[in-house]
C-alpha cells in the first residue's frame, strides 16, 4: 500500500496535455492570424487595382472630351469665334478696294459677338446640329466612361481580385468635379452673295447655348475631382476557418477593409481652358498645347491629391 502511494508514474501527463492544448491553440491563432493578414494583402491588392482602373477609365475619357472639345473650338467652323478683322480680310480678299472698304464699313456697323459659326452656303440647321452632336457625345463620354463605366470598372476589377464589394458613391467618378459647361451666346450666320462675295448674316441667335468644357474656377474641386478613392470590403466569413472555433471563442473571421486613392493627371496641362474664357478658340488651343502629353493615371496615398 505504501509502495502504491509513493509511485508518481502518470503525473506528467496532465501538464504533457495542458501544453499540447496550448501548443495547438497557439498553431491555430497563428492560422487564423496567418489568413487574415493574408486576405488583407489580397484585399488592398484589390482597391489599388481599382482605384487606378477607375483613375484610368477618367484619363481615357478626359482625353476623349479634351478631343471633341478642341472640335468645338474651331474658328468659324464650329465655336471658336473670330476677329471682325480677321473676318473682314477671308471674306474680302478677293473684292475690288472700293467694294472692300464700303463692306467693311457696314460689317463694323453689325454687333458681332465672339461666337460666330458660319458655313458658307449651308445655312445655319447642319451647322447647329453639328454643334449640338459634339456637345451630347462629350456628355455621353463624361456618363459611361467618367461617370458610371469608371464605378462599374472599380467594382468589377475589386470583384476578381477578391473583394466581396466595393464602398464608392458613383458621383465620385464623374467627371462634372472638374469640368463646367461654359454658356452664352452662339450666332449662326446665313449666306448672302453680294457683287459675288459671300457674306455672313447673323440669323440664328442662341442666348444661354451649351457650349465648349472649361475649368471650373476651384482649383480644390478640380483636383478632388480628378481622384478616387476605393474602400474595398470583404465581409465576414463562416466556414472551415476561423480554426478552433469553441476552444478561442471565434465564431467567424471578421470582416477585412482596404482604401486606396489614384488621380488623373497630365504632366503637359489640364487640355481644357480656364474658367470664363469667352471665345471658344481657347478650347483648341489648350487641346493642342497638352495633346502630346494626354492624361494617365497613377496611384497616390490616401489623402494626398498630387503625389504618388
Amino acid at each position: 500500500m505504501i509502495n502504491r502511494l509513493k509511485d508518481e508514474r502518470g503525473q506528467i501527463l496532465p501538464f504533457v496535455a495542458l501544453t499540447l492544448l496550448a501548443l495547438v491553440m497557439f498553431w491555430m491563432t497563428v492560422v487564423n492570424v496567418g489568413k487574415l493578414v493574408r486576405d488583407r494583402i489580397m484585399l488592398q491588392n484589390a482597391a489599388d487595382a481599382a482605384a487606378q482602373s477607375a483613375a484610368c477609365m477618367k484619363a481615357r475619357a478626359l482625353n476623349s472630351i479634351g478631343r471633341i472639345n478642341a472640335l468645338l473650338g474651331v474658328p468659324v467652323q464650329s465655336l471658336g469665334g473670330i476677329p471682325l478683322e480677321s473676318l473682314i480680310e477671308l471674306v474680302l480678299r478677293h473684292a475690288p478696294k472700293t467694294i472692300r472698304k464700303i463692306i467693311a464699313f457696314f460689317l463694323r456697323k453689325l454687333p458681332f459677338p465672339e461666337v460666330v459659326v458660319w458655313w458658307p452656303y449651308v445655312g445655319t440647321v447642319l451647322p447647329n446640329q453639328y454643334v449640338k452632336s459634339l456637345i451630347t457625345l462629350q456628355e455621353f463620354y463624361n456618363y459611361t466612361l467618367g461617370g458610371v463605366g469608371a464605378y462599374i470598372i472599380a467594382y468589377n476589377v475589386a470583384k476578381e481580385n477578391g473583394a466581396d464589394y466595393v464602398i464608392a458613391s458613383p458621383n465620385i467618378f464623374s467627371l462634372d468635379g472638374a469640368l463646367d459647361r461654359n454658356r452664352g451666346l452662339i450666332v449662326y450666320c446665313d449666306t448672302v452673295v453680294i457683287w459675288g462675295i459671300p457674306i455672313p448674316i447673323p440669323t440664328r441667335w442662341q442666348r444661354g447655348a451649351k457650349r465648349w468644357l472649361e475649368l471650373k474656377e476651384n482649383e480644390d474641386e478640380i483636383h478632388n475631382a480628378l481622384k478616387v478613392t476605393v474602400i474595398a470590403v470583404k465581409k465576414a466569413e463562416r466556414g472551415f476557418f476561423p480554426l478552433g472555433k469553441g476552444l478561442l471563442g471565434i465564431e467567424k473571421m471578421p470582416t477585412i477593409y482596404a482604401i486606396a486613392s489614384a488621380r488623373a493627371y497630365n504632366t503637359k496641362g489640364p487640355m481644357f481652358p480656364s474658367h470664363g474664357r469667352r471665345s471658344g478658340i481657347s478650347a483648341l488651343t489648350e487641346y493642342l498645347s497638352a495633346m502630346f502629353g494626354g492624361y494617365d493615371a497613377h496611384l497616390i496615398p490616401v489623402g494626398s491629391p498630387f503625389e504618388h
